[in-house]
């Protein structure tokens, strides 16, 4: 692997490394990406907004660009803002620390490399051109997401998406806790068939 270790959830992507999956992109402007697409042009707007972040589309996907007839490349690139840790978030910050906010995921502080604690806000992610995102990353200082924490991070991102409605409760509950109290009033047959 070319890039340096930061510590056990970041490491450093070398010069020249292809983009992949759970890339951190700093002072990455999503309005600036849209009006570079929209208009072949970056508006030159001081208070456009800029903030970090996170490639989501899969690794395989990146790898293989397809290119039109002008030599653009075809493909887009999913990306979700992260958002900084702040007072808004301090309510449910022991759900956000034990992953039970669905729609986001939160992120550890690395100072050395100006990551505060970071909220990747999935249901603001957007698709943003291939060139623009890997000409970014090619001029910026990035890290990315290490092993098993990168698994972590595209596991999440699919649950969130691929939930299944159910009613609530799925089980007639009633009817369960009727035979479960009918289960502790029984006496077990001694040949009672093995508890998983």
């Amino acid at each position: 692997m070319n890039a340096e270790a930061a510590d056990d959830w970041y490491e450093v992507v070398a010069p020249g490394d292809p983009l992949r999956q759970g890339q951190i992109l700093p002072n990455f402007s999503l309005l600036q990406a849209t009006f570079r697409f929209l208009s072949n042009d970056a508006p030159e707007v001081e208070t456009l907004p800029i903030t970090k972040v996170i490639t989501l589309s899969q690794s395989c996907d990146l790898f293989r660009p397809e290119k039109d007839e002008n030599g653009v490349n075809k493909h887009n690139v999913l990306v979700a803002p992260l958002v900084p840790f702040g007072k808004a978030h301090v309510k449910n910050a022991a759900n956000y620390a034990k992953g039970r906010m669905l729609q986001y995921h939160l992120l550890p502080e690395n100072a050395a490399f100006g990551m505060s604690y970071s909220i990747i806000a999935f249901p603001l992610a957007t698709s943003v051109p291939y060139d623009i995102v890997t000409e970014h990353a090619q001029s910026n200082r990035c890290i990315r997401l290490r092993s098993p924490y990168l698994e972590d991070l595209a596991s999440r991102f699919g649950t969130l998406f691929l939930r299944v409605a159910l009613p609530e409760p799925p089980l007639n509950l009633p009817a369960f806790e009727k035979m479960v109290d009918a289960l502790k009033k029984s006496t077990p047959p001694r040949s009672a068939s093995p508890t998983v």
